[in-house]
């Protein structure tokens, strides 16, 4: 298994289908972050100097990805963290955000934000390992129980 950058168009449908899994599994109706669109624009959207994806490949399946978008000057926001249920507790998620981390400090951002569901308590946990703090609310969203966090580059 490896570690790469999302190839557009070759990984595009396989990507899509992909975080719509993961999109399914959170069971929540994504349409108050442009869900649909997100994803009929996800070539232009996560490339450079908009953001990146990366995935992490077996064979020819993707079986985990994250990805970044900028928010702003200083900010970038993390998007997608998913990895397949099969394949959890191999560090994968880890492995993921460390090239997220990496690669926005060296584009110059000056820190990064997220937001988490309940459903996503394991990468919580990740995202608190890593030194990220919670912070007040970054965008006005549905009344889900969202947690947001940053971490300062």
């Amino acid at each position: 298994m490896q570690i790469r950058e999302a190839q557009f168009p070759s990984d595009q449908a396989a990507l899509v289908a992909l975080i719509r899994e993961y999109a399914d599994w959170l069971n929540i109706d994504m349409s108050f972050q442009n869900f649909d669109e997100e994803m009929a624009q996800i070539d232009s959207q996560y490339c450079l100097p908009s953001g990146m994806l990366w995935v992490v490949q077996e064979a020819l399946q993707l079986v985990a990805c994250v990805g970044f978008k900028r928010f702003d000057s200083t900010t970038a926001e993390v998007k997608r963290l998913y990895v397949q249920p099969a394949y959890r507790g191999c560090h994968w998620g880890d492995e993921l955000m460390h090239n997220v981390i990496d690669t926005t400090r060296q584009l110059g951002y000056q820190r990064l934000v997220l937001d988490t569901v309940p459903q996503t308590v394991a990468s919580h946990g990740l995202y608190l390992r890593l030194g990220f703090t919670p912070i007040a609310p970054y965008y006005c969203g549905p009344t889900l129980a969202i947690q947001f966090f940053e971490l300062k580059l």
